[in-house]
């Protein structure tokens, strides 16, 4: 069912911080703005595999682990690396490079857990690529398969965007740079049964063609949100959503939006229901360490975040959200002689999420039990009064697993029950929402 943004589902703790216009760019929102976090350089003695731009970063939820592909320096690499997660920052090879596809740089990668396998599409290696590869887990074995889906396949291409839309288990391409210019078709590669391909005409005006954009799905207004990149004007500006509930439809959302860019990266932050993007080329020739983040509770507003800590300029980065650590994990980048890996850490399980649990706490989120859990777990939370206030528990991509309303317990500090059995392994959110406040806090099922 699609979840408006009016239910409590898209509740979410609200940062105490202000962006100040004194500080903001142009385009830049006063409005309060979410978690800013902290940079931390995550680079060890270990640099060999990660002196690349325009590689491929997916979170890899069946080993906590962040898989790299690709990207260019010097030569096209074809390897594929990973660090555990949370991890310290040492990379190992996982597959080789004559294993499997071309070196390339620019292409795609998302990740399938329902099926264990990273799908990698298009790129460049001197030429426009348009092969469609998955990189199956097989218990602990990898192995690339070339993919070969029913259906006219899109053209070949580098530059575009690859989002997992989970909730019609498939895939959708946007834009790139193909042999016959710059493109703003979409196109879906759909994963249940025989996987096929099939170009989506969207009613409403489109975005302009464009390629080195960004792209996120946000799963519970079911949509894809796209901002930036280069065209045929120089920085295509506006930050547009492709409704996906009914016959697809662009919309152009009604921000105000920060410096058009190009080469930037986006996360979705499921625990904030916000896209964060990071750098990228406002211009030729200048290159930006900007964090933004697009917050998609009501009418889908522009912050600037200011970080503490520090992170090198960067464009042709691939980011991740990593949610085992709470943090997004930047890997590579121009300049690519530099090693780059860092990490904003988030730190909102530990954090300012709790009120006090004295006599006097009003409002709070306090501990799980066990945690990590297997099949079972106890949360203790307290309340004010009687009024309408929920507990869910949130999946990393956004999805509500669990939702119990717990207003009608009233005033003074309860606990409930957590049936985690139908609960794949893996790192969720429980969150408490109460008349436009949240608390929450990180619980992980291990078996």
């Amino acid at each position: 069912m699609h979840l408006s943004r009016s239910m409590t589902l898209r509740s979410i703790w609200f940062s105490l911080a202000t962006l100040v216009a004194a500080n903001a760019t142009p385009g830049a929102s006063a409005s309060a703005s979410g978690t800013a976090g902290t940079w931390e350089n995550l680079v060890t003695t270990n640099t060999d595999p990660i002196t690349r731009r325009g590689s491929s970063a997916v979170f890899d939820p069946d080993r906590h682990q962040m898989l790299v592909f690709g990207g260019i320096n010097g030569v096209y690499f074809s390897d594929v690396i990973a660090t555990r997660l949370p991890g310290n920052g040492m990379f190992e090879t996982l597959m080789p490079g004559d294993a499997g596809p071309a070196g390339r740089r620019d292409h795609t990668a998302c990740y399938d857990a329902a099926r264990h396998r990273m799908i990698v599409f298009g790129g460049w290696d001197g030429y426009f690529l348009a092969d469609l590869w998955a990189l199956n887990d097989d218990g602990g074995t990898l192995s690339w398969e070339p993919l070969s889906p029913a259906g006219a396949a899109p053209p070949a291409r580098y530059g575009h965007t690859m989002v997992f839309d989970k909730t019609h288990d498939r895939l959708l391409i946007f834009g790139g740079y193909t042999p016959g210019g710059i493109t703003n078709d979409v196109w879906s590669l759909s994963l249940f049964g025989t996987p096929a391909w099939s170009q989506i005409v969207p009613d409403g005006a489109p975005p302009t063609e464009r390629y080195d954009h960004a792209a996120i799905y946000d799963p519970v207004g079911d949509r894809m949100i796209v901002y930036g990149g280069r065209g045929t004007t120089p920085r295509p500006r506006f930050t547009w959503s492709l409704e996906l509930s009914g016959t697809p439809r662009w919309v152009r959302l009604p921000t105000v939006d920060p410096l058009p860019r190009a080469g930037h990266s986006a996360v979705y932050d499921p625990v904030e229901d916000r896209m964060v993007i990071l750098g990228g080329a406002p211009y030729q020739g200048l290159v930006t360490n900007e964090l933004w983040e697009l917050s998609l509770v009501g009418t889908p507003t522009w912050n600037q975040l200011a970080p503490s800590g520090s992170i090198q300029t960067l464009t042709d980065q691939s980011a991740i959200y990593d949610p085992v650590g709470d943090r997004m994990l930047v890997f590579g980048g121009s300049n690519g002689a530099v090693p780059r890996f860092s990490g904003l850490n988030l730190n909102r399980a530990v954090n300012g999420v709790d009120a006090p649990s004295g006599p006097k706490a009003s409002f709070a989120l306090h501990e799980i039990v066990p945690n990590p859990a297997r099949v079972q777990a106890a949360v203790a939370f307290t309340l004010p009064d009687r009024a309408p206030a929920r507990l869910e528990v949130i999946d990393v991509a956004g999805r509500r697993r669990f939702a119990q309303d717990v207003g009608p317990m009233g005033a003074g500090r309860h606990q409930i029950g957590l049936d985690l059995a139908s609960f794949d392994t893996g790192v969720y959110w429980l969150r408490l929402t109460r008349a436009g406040a949240a608390a929450s806090r990180k619980i992980v099922i291990a078996r």
